[in-house]
């Protein structure tokens, strides 16, 4: 057997060859990495001239702090930390009873998702979601080994990025305790998010407007409103109101069939009950968000970066199942089949049900011709 130093310098050769590859050799999106440098002030004011008031927070500050600002294209900051994303997944799934195995398949997962490939292509903004992605996996992993001084930090670091806290904080309390409330579930609660929350806030509202006052040489008030100069959580707070017949579109579109079927997954998994009665309140959670932001939100893309923890688990679990069900000759080619169509459409994750109906159809035949055998 390997030793298990020999396991991580594989694993690590893995996932860095896979990480360059994206990185360098799949389809470029200069075009938009330009268009995001040039519009990346909404969001990052230490890009360029626009609104200086944004709401990923992490990497401006860190950036103010340190002078350098990083070119659309330059993989100094995205290759290292897509790396390292795939080493807190990996550490995550361990930490919530997944096999050596089964987790590193699921980083190998992570590095071709399309959110990943999103940030290694950085279309200028995407620094900071490569930031966000390190703290918010550092947080679950933080939660699921019961750290929560770490999981505090994390979470302020994520939320700096996005409004990750309205994600986060809840799942660590049904992770926990459930639907049980007591003086103790609550004292603990707030032990954790208040010192994040109130960090974050007054970055937000007291030392980054400074920044921007420096960069920008103006009045702050004459650039932003003062009523959205005190929102919390999001840089664009106007949330889209329910809308039958938009939500009927999006039924029929390319979109659902991303992301709205496959957040069904863990209520049809057979090996769902192999996850920790926590982990499994927390994939319920996430399905709430995901039809939440499926029904309200305008950005529908969002939830390729929000689902990751909860969809990938679940799709190893699939083969899992598939391996105990069907038998090791059939999982082979459900990977085999999963793999091509990860690599073909990584941002397509439902392209597994492909493999898996495939999968089912060979089974089947080699049980039917056996009993024509007989």
């Amino acid at each position: 057997m390997m030793r298990s130093e020999h396991v991580w310098v594989l694993f690590l050769f893995l996932i860095v060859t896979v990480i360059l590859s994206v990185r360098f050799l799949s389809i470029d999106h200069s075009a938009t990495a330009e268009w995001g440098y040039v519009n990346a002030g909404a969001i990052n004011p230490y890009y360029g001239i626009s609104r200086p008031f944004g709401y990923r927070l992490l990497m401006p500050v860190f950036l103010n702090v340190v002078g350098i600002v990083p070119k659309p294209g330059e993989p100094w900051i995205p290759v290292p930390a897509a790396v390292l994303m795939c080493v807190l997944f990996y550490a995550f799934l361990r930490a919530v009873g997944f096999s050596r195995c089964e987790s590193t398949f699921a980083a190998l997962f992570l590095s071709l998702s399309g959110g990943m490939i999103d940030i290694l292509k950085d279309f200028g903004i995407n620094n900071t979601d490569a930031s966000a992605h390190i703290f918010i996996l550092l947080a679950l992993w933080a939660m699921a080994r019961r750290v929560d001084a770490l999981f505090s930090f994390s979470v302020m670091l994520g939320v700096f990025n996005r409004e990750w806290a309205l994600v986060l904080l809840p799942a660590w309390y049904l992770f926990f305790y459930g639907f049980r409330v007591s003086g103790l579930s609550i004292l603990r609660f707030l032990r954790v998010s208040l010192p994040s929350i109130a960090v974050y806030w007054m970055v937000r509202t007291i030392y980054f407007p400074h920044c921007a006052l420096g960069v920008m040489g103006s009045d702050l008030s004459a650039i932003m409103p003062p009523s959205e100069t005190t929102t919390l959580f999001y840089y664009w707070t106007e949330l889209q109101t329910i809308d039958w017949s938009l939500f009927t579109n999006r039924l029929v579109s390319r979109n659902f069939y991303e992301f709205g079927l496959i957040a069904l997954l863990p209520f049809a998994v057979r090996a769902f009950p192999f996850l920790l009665d926590g982990w499994k309140r927390v994939c319920i959670y996430y399905v709430f968000i995901c039809i939440l932001q499926f029904t309200v939100a305008a950005d529908i893309w969002r939830l390729a970066f929000y689902l990751f923890p909860v969809l990938i688990p679940v799709f190893v679990l699939w083969l899992r199942w598939i391996g105990e069900q069907l038998g090791s000759r059939v999982q082979v080619i459900a990977g085999g089949l999963t793999s091509i169509l990860v690599l073909k459409w990584p941002e397509s994750i439902w392209m597994f049900f492909v493999s898996l109906v495939t999968c089912l159809g060979v089974e089947q035949y080699r049980r039917y011709s056996l009993k024509i055998k007989i």
